[in-house]
């Protein structure tokens, strides 16, 4: 039988003597029918770990290192050589780039399909980092309103504009 997400990186906490045996089980127990995705910002509320004590389990669980987006200036270059959507939909956000090895963080290191997907853009080599899939979205977000692609809101907007349908679809998307 496999171990899920959840155990494993509880397992890593057990071990960092981040959490007890007990508040593992307790835990893990509180979060059933909760998504993966959401079990690192699930840990964090509850008060039993702090974001750089996961950051550091998700890197030991990944076996890649971590890397807090919150507050990293992303370049602009990078950013427009992937579609917001691909972006989003993989958690991915690129970091840097040094020669041909293209560093991403991504929330999901293991993501099988990210890899060929991300071959589509570009032909870099691809090293990987781990990041809070929440902190990643807000980036990507963050980077597009400020884009020249963003609605604003205040200013009117012609509805035929290819730019305004793909926004609105966005919007949508996150509205739900």
């Amino acid at each position: 039988m496999t171990q899920s997400f959840q155990h494993k990186i509880c397992e890593v906490l057990v071990r960092n003597k981040v959490i007890t045996e007990q508040e593992a089980v307790d835990l893990q127990k509180d979060f059933q029918g909760r998504s993966k995705e959401t079990f690192d910002e699930f840990l964090i509320n509850e008060g039993f770990v702090t974001r750089d004590e996961i950051l550091v389990a998700l890197s030991e669980y990944y076996q890649v290192p971590a890397f807090n987006v919150v507050g990293y200036l992303f370049d602009h270059q990078l950013l427009v050589q992937f579609p917001q959507d691909f972006l989003l939909r993989h958690g991915a956000i690129p970091l840097e780039r040094d020669e041909n090895i293209l560093a991403f963080v991504v929330s999901d290191p293991n993501n099988s399909d990210l890899l060929p997907e991300l071959s589509e853009y570009v032909s870099d080599d691809i090293r990987f980092l781990v990041g809070f899939r929440e902190d990643i979205i807000d980036s990507i977000m963050e980077f597009y309103e400020d884009s020249p692609f963003h609605v604003n809101e205040d200013n009117p907007v012609d509805e035929a504009d290819e730019f305004y349908e793909d926004e609105k679809f966005l919007e949508d998307i996150f509205e739900e």
